[in-house]
């Protein structure tokens, strides 16, 4: 034998330290017993210094010899193994524990796999192969011929995603490839890293591994074996450590699974590692367990709230339900907290300390105390609607009812170190885990709202989309919340709904949705006969015998009820003092309740919507949404406005802007989502659902194209019905439909309808049915609009807002609302002085403009524009020779001003001279019914009303006035040919107006100062 010895700077090339002063190649003896036993590595960290070893044959003595070395090394307290032979003795540890863990591996749909190397075949084929084939042959021959492979004629291969890890071996059970395995992507669960990614002793393992690797050589055909003596000897030291009790294993899941004449074995008993997380997260706030299902809390400790530390193996072996009753967090001294499931006899503990003191215990992360961070979440539509008859248990949803789901994530960052994708949801649905983005069928998107900006942005938020594809169901039965890197260990928790589940009744819920230029009103009745009146449409808390019906199942729990404090406040301070996520849920997503308390029908017709987002991604809730909140009071300071704002003016923009079209449709989806779940929880059928919706006699063609086209289009997206269960109806003939029924008129032979909105007025002429309608850009928001500077969106020159506007200012100043009224009245502000009133007006409580609105030198300007509409309404009555009216019927929110004009005796009178003076003889005083507090109540009532199945037969008119000379115009060109004439017929008609209404004012019943 030659070595090679280098002298330099008293260095030298070679394994063992042998005494020679020559240097280069020498003739040396053969090591001896001695010389082997010196062998050790110097400095070796890892076991890369041996992974050069030429062949798998010796790298299988490689392992035995790494065993004796370890072996030794704990004899006799010493190091010469170093860490190098260490992590190959660990790494052999390390596939017993891969093959105890193989099938739950499979069943996690892992890339496993054995290999079958059969010797004597394989060998022949060597031997009748190429020379060099032979060659290798005949060595593996000789080789293999050794006592110690004659235990088994097999050599089996272990694979992961199609690359060999390990392999069979005869004197240590198996031996490992010598790739870099550290970095291979297989989770542990039993020590929650990643397979032969560190050392681990055999003292360390848990003790059913231990227990598995010893039986493994000692009660099977290996225990007399010569060739795993060493291996022996190394685990016989740890006999004592050893658990008696039997393993419970099954039949490794494979197509070859015998080595050494043994059956390998697998394990599918679950351990505390697979059901709990390493970390335990610590919450500011109490879980709503009205909607999430929360474990059994024994504490004596305030503030002990916590997520639920189950990973997701939890929910293969046990049901959602089951949590509460077999589910324990004991919060011992709130340094340390035992977590356990019990069930059938069995128990599963993990504890979790604030600082843990060994590998097995888990890390309390508090996640406000110490990060500064805080979270809320809530779920809309939250039901699960289910086949007839289930309730509970093991339920089966149904088809096109579950399809839509959407959660909002809200963070609050106050070290300002993370982002909104720092924060990850993942979703528990028929068996699998998933998350963003997912397969074709499966459709989850994520969307960051409110940015967490790590200068000056504490709060996130962030919108999860769940739907499902061609109906598919997409209930999912958990959450899983991943944290930012707050630790060692991958932080997370689990979020598991307690869904209010319904089985699919057969019911016909019908609605009437009155989508106005300044508001929205909804109606409902589930009354087939039409023998009750309808309802608005709300969702409320229960009252009597009723079920809630909040329409968001909010994490965090609210306060608790009493008589001095109204539901929605229950809601409003937030979890743990958090109380910006109710800021940001009632911004971007939906209050928890819609009923008379805050939050009501009607809402304003108003989107909030995120700045910079191109019409072909505008989502619904994930960057626009109804502003519910608009122009109302809140206790909670607006935290989102950052690249958001309020967009009105939405029904009469829809053809000038396509972002106008989008905003609508997501609007109109919005309402259609409530209106689903509605019907749900009034056990009705949405496929059943007949909806009415509204438009003004003044859209233009394509306007009522496009509102057709969009009703349609959602309403077939949501409600999965026929779109002939759509019905049109003019916003001026509801109201007559209502009152007809409700048999409110006296006199019904000539009945006019007055519908007053913001924009628009619509009228319409009834004698049994419709005969005339008509509809005029004269809404009530020319009383508080900018008159001539309509050019000037935002121009405030109206002269009832610059009369009242700095006592207003006056009375906001010392209230929450003076920091919004300051944004609003800004001479550069978005806002246009009838936006502003309407505001105020929303707030009178605070405002108590109503009062200065009544002020009497504003009188006149509200009995114009009321006496103009009169008077135009009847020169078109008359102009088609029909009767006076008997009765006239006003509606809208417009009409609101009505009241400020006087009384209606007085509203009477003035209605019959101003129908005298058009038919030139005295007229009845009409029947006058006034709409009640709520302006859109008749209008949508009447829609529920009305035949549904009724075709239009009246006739939409325009009058100008020429009509009296016998003239009518159906084209604007054919007016541009008689322009002179036209101009002075309506400049004509006008003056005739005024000398009318200044007439009245010498009326005694009629004076002005009345």
């Amino acid at each position: 034998m030659r070595t090679f010895n280098l002298r330099q700077m008293d260095k030298k090339l070679s394994v063992v330290q042998r005494t020679t002063d020559k240097t280069g190649w020498d003739k040396s003896n053969q090591f001896n017993s001695t010389d082997i036993k010196q062998i050790k590595i110097y400095a070796a960290r890892n076991d890369r210094s041996l992974n050069a070893i030429p062949s798998p044959l010796a790298r299988i003595h490689l392992f035995e010899a790494a065993f004796e070395m370890l072996d030794k090394d704990e004899l006799e307290q010493t190091n010469y193994s170093g860490d190098a032979y260490k992590k190959i003795v660990s790494d052999c540890f390390d596939v017993f524990e891969l093959i105890y863990n193989w099938n739950n591996h499979l069943k996690d749909k892992k890339d496993l796999a054995i290999i079958r190397w059969h010797q004597e075949p394989e060998l022949n084929k060597l031997g009748a192969g190429s020379p060099g084939h032979k060659l290798l042959g005949e060595t593996l021959r000789i080789y293999l011929g050794e006592e110690a492979f004659r235990l088994s004629d097999e050599i089996i291969i272990l694979k992961y995603n199609g690359q060999p890890i390990a392999g069979s071996s005869p004197f240590t059970g198996f031996f490992t490839t010598p790739n870099a395995l550290a970095g291979l992507n297989l989770y542990n669960p039993l020590n929650r890293r990643n397979y032969f990614s560190k050392i681990i002793p055999f003292s360390e393992r848990k003790p059913e591994i231990r227990k598995f690797i010893y039986d493994f050589f000692y009660e099977g055909t290996l225990q007399t074996a010569r060739s795993t003596q060493i291996v022996r000897n190394y685990l016989l030291k740890y006999e004592n450590d050893i658990p008696a009790e039997p393993l419970r294993l099954e039949a490794l899941s494979a197509n070859f699974n015998h080595i050494f004449g043994q059956l390998l074995q697998s394990t599918s008993r679950k351990t505390d590692a697979d059901y709990f997380e390493k970390n335990l997260i610590r919450i500011n706030f109490s879980v709503n367990n009205d909607c999430f299902y929360t474990a059994k809390l024994v504490t004596t400790q305030k503030n002990a709230n916590y997520l639920l530390p189950l990973t997701s193996v939890f929910f293969e072996d046990y049901k959602a339900a089951e949590i509460p009753s077999i589910v324990t967090i004991n919060d011992i001294d709130g340094e340390t907290v035992n977590v356990s499931i019990q069930k059938n006899g069995q128990t599963f503990i993990k504890k979790y300390r604030s600082a843990p003191s060994t590998e097995e215990e888990g890390k309390i992360i508090d996640l406000n105390e110490t990060h500064k961070i805080k979270i809320n979440l809530a779920i809309f539509p939250f039901i699960k609607v289910v086949q007839n008859g289930q309730s509970g248990g093991e339920v089966t949803p149904v088809e096109g009812l579950n399809d839509y789901f959407k959660i909002m994530l809200v963070m609050q960052d106050d070290n300002f170190q993370y982002q909104n994708s720092d924060f990850k949801l993942s979703f528990g649905i028929q068996g699998d885990v998933v998350s963003a983005p997912t397969d074709s069928n499966l459709l989850i998107a994520v969307d960051d709202r409110t940015l967490l900006d790590q200068h000056n942005q504490p709060n996130g938020s962030s919108y999860y989309t769940l739907r499902g594809k061609d109906k598919m169901n997409v209930c999912f039965d958990f959450i899983i919340l991943d944290f930012p890197e707050l630790a060692d260990h991958a932080v997370r928790g689990a979020i598991v709904p307690k869904w209010r589940t319904r089985s699919l009744g057969a019911k016909q819920v019908d609605y009437a949705i009155d989508f106005g230029t300044t508001s929205t009103f909804i109606a409902y009745t589930d009354n087939k006969q039409r023998t009750s009146e309808p309802k608005a449409l709300s969702f409320d808390m229960r009252k009597e015998d009723q079920e809630e019906e909040y329409p968001v199942a909010l994490l965090s729990k609210s306060y608790a009820k009493s008589d001095k404090i109204k539901w929605i406040d229950t809601f409003q301070e937030g979890p743990g003092n958090f109380r910006e996520s109710i800021a940001i849920q009632n911004e971007e997503f939906l209050p928890s309740l819609l009923n008379s308390e805050r939050y009501r029908i009607p809402f304003r017709t108003v989107m909030y919507a995120k700045d910079g987002i191109t019409d072909a991604n505008r989502r619904l809730f994930s960057n626009a949404n109804i502003g519910f909140i608009y122009q109302l009071k809140s206790t909670i300071y607006p935290v989102t406005e950052l690249n958001q704002r309020f967009i009105p003016s939405l029904k009469w923009n829809v053809n000038t802007d396509k972002g106008y079209e989008e905003l609508i449709k997501l609007y109109i989806e919005e309402i259609f989502l409530l209106l689903r779940l509605k019907t749900l929880l009034k056990d009705g059928d949405p496929k059943l659902s007949r909806i009415s919706w509204f438009s003004p006699l003044s859209f233009s063609p394509e306007a009522q194209r496009v509102y057709q086209r969009l009703w349609e289009e959602k309403f077939k997206e949501v409600f999965h019905a026929d779109p002939k269960q759509l019905n049109n109806i003019t916003e001026s003939e509801a109201p007559y439909y209502y009152y007809s029924k409700a048999d409110h008129i006296d006199d019904p032979t000539a009945v006019l309808t007055i519908d007053i909105g913001g924009g628009t007025t619509d009228m319409m002429y009834i004698r049994d049915k419709p005969l005339l309608c008509t509809s005029v850009n004269f809404g009530a928001n020319v009383l508080w609009g900018n008159g001539f500077s309509e050019l000037v969106d935002t121009a405030k020159d109206n002269g009832i807002y610059n009369a009242v506007k700095s006592t207003i200012e006056t009375r906001l100043r010392p209230t929450v609302l003076k920091g919004m009224n300051d944004d609003y009245t800004r001479s550069d502000s978005s806002y246009s002085s009838d936006e502003i009133i309407n505001f105020w007006i929303a707030n009178n409580t605070d405002t108590d403009v109503l009062r200065e609105l009544d002020n009497g030198q504003f009188r006149l300007t509200y009995l114009l524009h009321f006496t103009a509409l009169i008077y135009h309404a009847c020169q078109i009555i008359k102009s088609k020779n029909q009767v006076a009216p008997t009765c006239i019927i006003f509606s809208g929110n417009g009409s609101k001003y009505l009241d400020l004009i006087h009384n209606h005796d007085y509203i009477s009178k003035i209605c019959a001279y101003m129908a005298g003076a058009v038919f030139k003889k005295e007229i009845k005083v009409p029947q006058i019914i006034l709409p009640p507090e709520n302006r859109k109540e008749a209008t949508c009532y009447g829609g529920l009303y009305e035949p549904f199945d009724r075709k239009r037969e009246f006739e939409p008119v325009t009058y100008l006035g020429t009509e009296q000379n016998g003239k009518t115009y159906k084209k604007y060109k054919d007016i541009d040919q008689d322009k002179p004439a036209v101009f002075a017929s309506v400049e004509q008609g006008f003056a005739d107006f005024i000398d009318v209404f200044f007439a009245m004012n010498d009326e005694r019943d009629l004076s002005f100062l009345k």
